[in-house]
């Protein structure tokens, strides 16, 4: 899971046309700080707009509009398609139903903001079914909140003598014959005793140091890997996906998640990285305040 986010066709051109400003760091940001979730209907209306005239016009010297239509179809290539069948019938902007694509969108492909210009239809709705409408700007002040409080936390931890390491990426957590979850190579991510482990799942620990990919371990090493594979891939590895894990959180009575997972809560923790990943993006100067996402013990 990483952070999800549909961008408005005006930022895009905004973007391409003013090269330094505040949403052409948005378009920069795509595939690095966030996803990119689009829909065909966006890559068209893009590519429509930049072959307007008065669009055309301020795309110059010649080629410039090339290289416009070039950028488009490199988001596109990184974002993550919504099929048009899969998009949802609504009308939410009655003035301006076009608008209506990019919260399908959106709400379709699991994103968790929609960032736009539109001060005129969007963004006075300020969230649409659980998503968050915000602009450029605000968009990328919580990019940086994000990014501070990752650095904050990976500061704070301190890694013990097994976790120096390098350990398997996330995406090897998995028995390379049988395809299925590890629990050894799971145990090495977290920097765990293999034991520790086993009772973690419930299992017995001969059986687990036996067969660590064995069937019957699946379900109940499944939360466990999501959360990991989750903060791995939207944290950018898996020191910082540690320092998060190791961090005391006010959600949990000041308690770091992985002592929830080693106590057999898994599927709890696995909860809190969905909410706190979806509600990463609506921090300030929403209509409706979103759940506080756990925060680094800042000593």
């Amino acid at each position: 899971m990483t952070i999800r986010a549909v961008i408005d066709t005006n930022v895009v051109i905004s973007g391409l046309l003013s090269p330094s400003g505040t949403p052409a760091k948005v378009i920069q940001a795509a595939g690095v700080s966030f996803q990119l979730v689009w829909s065909p209907g966006i890559v068209a209306e893009c590519l429509r707009v930049i072959d307007h005239p008065r669009i055309a016009r301020a795309l110059k010297p010649p080629g410039r509009a090339a290289q416009a239509r070039e950028v488009v179809l490199a988001l596109a290539a990184g974002a993550d398609m919504v099929a048009h069948e899969m998009l949802p019938r609504l009308a939410v902007v009655k003035a301006d139903p076009e608008d209506d694509l990019f919260l399908a969108t959106a709400l379709a492909g699991g994103a968790s903001v929609v960032v736009s210009g539109d001060r005129r239809h969007l963004l006075p709705l300020g969230e649409f079914g659980g998503v968050r409408i915000t602009d450029p700007a605000n968009f990328l002040v919580d990019l940086d909140r994000l990014a501070s409080s990752v650095r904050e936390a990976a500061a704070a931890y301190t890694p013990t003598r097994s976790s120096r390491i390098p350990p398997p990426p996330a995406p090897s957590l998995h028995d390379p014959r049988t395809h299925r979850i590890d629990a050894r190579r799971l145990a090495t991510y977290l920097d765990v005793p293999l034991r520790a482990l086993a009772r973690a799942v419930g299992n017995d620990y001969k059986a687990v140091f036996k067969s660590p990919a064995s069937a019957p371990l699946q379900p109940r090493l499944a939360p466990i890997h999501r959360t990991v594979v989750a903060l791995d891939r939207t944290l950018g590895g898996r020191r910082d996906a540690l320092a998060w894990l190791n961090s005391p959180h006010g959600e949990l009575n000041g308690k770091p998640p992985l002592s929830l997972v080693m106590a057999g809560r898994a599927q709890a923790v696995a909860d809190l990285v969905v909410a706190t990943l979806a509600a990463t993006l609506a921090a300030a100067g929403t209509a409706a305040p979103a759940p506080r996402r756990p925060q680094a013990d800042n000593r």
